[in-house]
């Protein structure tokens, strides 16, 4: 019957939106919990890389600082918030980092602010 193809359509479909809709989900998710467990020697390392990026340190430095701050990340994440191999190699731990690092940035230029006036 038609009811029963429509129900089949939406059913079909609801399967392959979900992955994408949890996907962004675990990504926020993931994003949260890195920074609601990023300690003072993760800020320390975002710093260090924000540092030599304004003072236009080298290439092999700079991404030197990004592979030692990637690593915290990645630490952060297997053990404070259940992050998987699979979140890894789909690029969900991609695109988290980089939320927590864009609010990691945005907390310590604002800190930095405040302490101004």
């Amino acid at each position: 019957s038609m009811i029963r193809n429509v129900l089949v359509a939406c059913a079909v479909l609801s399967l392959c939106l979900s992955p994408t809709a949890n996907a962004q989900t675990r990504t926020q998710q993931l994003a949260d919990c890195l920074l609601q467990n990023a300690s003072g020697e993760d800020e320390k390392l975002m710093k260090d890389l924000l540092i030599k990026a304004l003072q236009d340190a080298p290439a092999d430095d700079l991404q030197a600082s990004a592979m030692t701050l990637g690593f915290s990340i990645y630490n952060l994440g297997t053990s404070f918030c259940e992050m998987t191999p699979q979140e890894v190699s789909s690029g969900v731990f991609e695109q988290a980092a980089e939320l927590y690092g864009e609010a990691l940035g945005e907390k310590i230029v604002t800190d930095a602010f405040s302490k101004i006036g």
